[in-house]
């Protein structure tokens, strides 16, 4: 068979040579020195243990987030967490939880609809800020939320700010941001995902190497960084790593009942299993129902509720599913009934009320029919939705593919036999 070009990455010869040298055979060299890794040494690394977890302060800010947070305990200050609808925030903001009531911390969770739109928004810090609430960290989000900072601060909520991806021109002007991708942070490993944030900043909050929390948290952390497809190198590939073996054998209630529920308990456990069996459940949640019955799950202590919560996932993927799948024909439907459109640069499709929750998805798979970036809108009374003037995804409007034209719990023992 014969691949374009483009498809084809080559290997640098002497890349191979020095990979040789290590002892890696033909066909392993090969695929390191295609991946970009040459070093010997690097390659070491990505074969063996992994790297090490760098120190949690040399993420820019780290330090100001534990002295507020820790003030907040120490005078019983209500917090809250603000996370995500999708696996890395869920794991993320549980990560966070435990962590805090550990240290006896008076601290709730706040997710976010797909209704009420992605992050912070004024309604909800309004509403926070009328209950008494006087700290908010956000997880895997904020980093945009530079108006809503500022409606923080009117309101009197200190604010903190722990998120992974890009910033725009302007930081939030917030107690802590802790972004790896900030311009100015320092940190050695850039590609956390939001649940490796939150674990570098419980980390912190003990004062211990992060090494030291992966039998805690790790579970949770590889659950983030595999389902928000973040690259297996470096310190991921540490926590994936450590993560899924504990997972193969789970002390986690809620975790061991998704499992059970997936058709995996007691077959071995990979990154796979994660991204085709555990988080496409736990996301269905934020996508079709609300997210706080995944985060419920996750938190779960008593493995009969925690089975009931696993089934109820079940259901709603299989809601999910249903619904992807009528979308996707009517969207399909409606490009194949007008052939010259499919070959257009960017399609276009949209339909009346489709729902916000699959269209991503639909989207994603009309991509890969069509090879060509895909933008897929719902409609509601013959208008799509309307852009709020600041960076971040546009809901429910969901797009696959680059446009180069765009704008471009209590602590417990981790092990028991048995399981």
């Amino acid at each position: 068979m014969n691949y374009p070009a483009w498809q084809l990455k080559k290997a640098d010869p002497a890349a191979e040579t020095s990979l040789a040298g290590a002892g890696c055979g033909v066909l392993l060299r090969r695929v390191l020195a295609a991946r970009g890794c040459t070093d010997p040494a690097a390659a070491q690394a990505l074969l063996g243990q992994g790297e090490s977890l760098s120190d949690p302060f040399l993420l820019t800010d780290m330090d100001k987030a534990v002295v507020r947070i820790q003030e907040a305990i120490e005078n019983e200050e209500l917090m809250v967490i603000y996370g995500d609808y999708d696996v890395d925030g869920i794991s993320a903001t549980a990560i966070l939880y435990e962590c805090l009531t550990s240290q006896g911390a008076h601290v709730r969770c706040k997710l976010p609809t797909r209704g009420s739109g992605y992050g912070l928004t004024r309604a909800a810090l309004e509403s926070l800020a009328s209950k008494g609430f006087k700290l908010v960290v956000t997880v895997d989000n904020g980093i945009s939320a530079v108006e809503e900072a500022a409606c923080a601060k009117e309101l009197g909520l200190d604010l903190i700010i722990t998120d992974h991806h890009l910033p725009g021109d302007t930081l939030p002007d917030a107690i802590a941001v802790v972004d790896p991708k900030r311009p100015d942070d320092e940190s050695p490993f850039k590609d956390l995902c939001g649940a490796g944030v939150a674990f570098k900043l419980c980390a912190a909050l003990e004062g211990c190497d992060p090494a030291e929390l992966l039998e805690m948290y790790g579970e949770l952390a590889a659950l983030g960084t595999v389902a928000d497809v973040m690259p297996l190198v470096g310190e991921n590939r540490t926590i994936v790593r450590e993560g899924l073996s504990l997972l193969q054998d789970t002390m986690r209630p809620g975790l061991h009942a998704l499992l059970e529920s997936a058709g995996c308990g007691g077959k071995p456990v990979t990154a796979d299993t994660v991204s085709y069996s555990l988080a496409p459940r736990l996301n269905a949640a934020g996508r079709m129902d609300n997210a706080a019955v995944a985060l419920k799950l996750l938190l779960c202590g008593e493995e009969d509720q925690a089975t009931g919560i696993a089934e109820r996932l079940a259901e709603i993927n299989t809601e999910r599913q249903q619904t992807e799948q009528q979308v996707f024909a009517a969207a399909l439907q409606a490009l194949e009934a007008d052939p010259a459109r499919t070959r257009d640069r960017v399609l276009v499709v949209s339909g009346e009320d489709w729902h916000p929750g699959v269209i991503g998805i639909v989207a994603a798979r009309l991509m890969e029919r069509f090879s060509r970036p895909v933008i897929v809108i719902s409609m509601h009374e013959g208008e799509g939705p309307r852009q709020r003037a600041r960076t971040g995804p546009v809901r429910p409007a969901q797009c696959a593919g680059r446009l180069r034209t765009a704008s471009d719990a209590v602590r417990r023992p981790r092990r028991r036999g048995g399981r």
